[in-house]
């Protein structure tokens, strides 16, 4: 059996909710690994100024604050793919946001102790990516929907059916097809 290094075995909580904070702890407790506990991500960017967990289990909003706002500085402390997002505020959005950034996992609340366990054992046996870059240009809703009318026409196989698909009157859909695609 190999060795793990403290390292592997320290996990830092960030949560304002202290009896999540505090199941989550001692179940992580429970596997033989070693918890620190914040409350504000001020106080995660201190704590990783003197330790580096393997994970970070991070809610995505605390109070008023967004981890989306300090993430650039907690960046400069741990790597983006050590961090599992736990969040009460799940959105279709933020997922794929946070996953194309490249977090290990992002999960949402309420989770089940198996199910939490679950991605930290699969985002361990996962080698650290490169980090995303944060200057990718995504691509305009204008430019996402021309892309969805396109993808349901082609599968649809003709205007009137891609129409009856998406609920709109088969010459709107026509005029929004024949313009041409948004820029970014």
């Amino acid at each position: 059996m190999a060795l793990v290094s403290e390292q592997e075995r320290e996990v830092m909580v960030v949560d304002d909710q202290d009896a999540y904070a505090s199941s989550v702890a001692q179940l992580l407790v429970g596997q033989g690994m070693k918890v620190h506990r914040v409350r504000t991500f001020a106080d995660a960017g201190l704590a990783l100024g003197r330790i580096r967990p393997r994970f970070v289990l991070s809610e995505l909003k605390l109070g008023s604050e967004s981890l989306q706002d300090w993430i650039p500085s907690l960046l400069r402390r741990i790597a983006i793919d050590r961090f599992v997002v736990v969040t009460s505020y799940p959105s279709v959005a933020t997922a794929v946001y946070w996953v194309r950034r490249g977090v290990a996992d992002y999960l949402t609340k309420p989770i089940s102790p198996a199910a939490l366990l679950r991605a930290l054992e699969a985002a361990t046996a996962v080698t650290p990516s490169d980090v995303i870059d944060a200057s990718v240009q995504w691509p305009s809703l204008d430019r996402t929907i021309w892309e969805y009318l396109q993808q349901v026409y082609t599968q649809c196989g003709s205007m009137s059916e891609a129409a009856r698909c998406l609920q709109v009157d088969r010459r709107s859909l026509r005029r929004m097809l024949n313009k041409l695609p948004p820029h970014r």
